[in-house]
């Protein structure tokens, strides 16, 4: 079985890689527990899990922040499952409007 890294690089090559990163502006990459996160533009934040059907779940979050003194939560704005590897940069593009390539 992959450690979470390897499955975090595969990910990371299969939406695009370094190219991805450029056009999107995504940053903050990180290795979770059998996927990817990282950080995308107006405060948001996307995952990408491996399931155990080897297909992905992709989920795109809102940042909590605070207002004033209180914390308000982070919110999923959209979640997609059963994602296939060749749909990843598709479903990315459909769930936040953001081009992977020209």
């Amino acid at each position: 079985m992959a450690t979470d890294r390897e499955v975090a690089a595969i990910i990371y090559s299969q939406i695009g890689g370094d190219r991805f990163k450029v056009m999107t502006g995504a940053h903050s990459f990180s290795a979770v527990e059998q996927g990817i996160s990282f950080k995308l533009p107006r405060n948001k934040y996307m995952f990408i899990k491996l399931n155990g059907r080897d297909l992905y779940d992709v989920s795109l979050w809102r940042a909590g922040h605070f207002r004033g003194d209180k914390w308000i939560q982070a919110d999923c704005k959209k979640k997609t499952v059963d994602v296939y590897a060749e749909d990843l940069q598709n479903t990315f593009t459909e769930m936040t409007g953001l081009y992977t390539s020209l």
